[in-house]
């Protein structure tokens, strides 16, 4: 089974997250609802006023969760982000962290290039 990796780039350096599709099927049974209520509950406290159904709206949350998980050695958490990505955004193959901007790099737009995704 060929692994899978999800690259982070913050301040210039690269952060590969590596994983399996049995990882991510582990994930998806066992641990994704727990995360979609952490997600949704920062989600809330962060833009009380945003639809429900704004994705924009929840990786507005995952990108700084990420980087205060990798500012403060936090791999679990860092790892649960990146797999709720992979089911919940699965075209989402990566994200560039630099000067407290976050964008999320994707494996296809519309044309089936690479694309980034703010």
């Amino acid at each position: 089974m060929a692994d899978i990796t999800f690259e982070i780039f913050k301040d210039g350096g690269q952060v590969p997250v590596t994983y399996t599709d049995d990882v991510l099927d582990e994930f998806r049974r066992n641990k994704v609802g727990l995360v979609d209520a952490q997600i949704e509950k920062l989600r809330r406290q962060t833009f009380p006023d945003r639809d429900d159904d704004d994705d924009g709206a929840d990786l507005a949350v995952v990108g700084p969760l990420i980087q205060g998980a990798l500012d403060d050695g936090d791999e679990r958490v860092v790892a649960q982000c990146v797999l709720w990505l992979a089911v919940r955004h699965p075209d989402i193959t990566g994200l560039d962290i630099a000067f407290g901007r976050y964008q999320f790099v994707s494996s296809r737009d519309s044309r089936g290039d690479a694309a980034r995704v703010n």
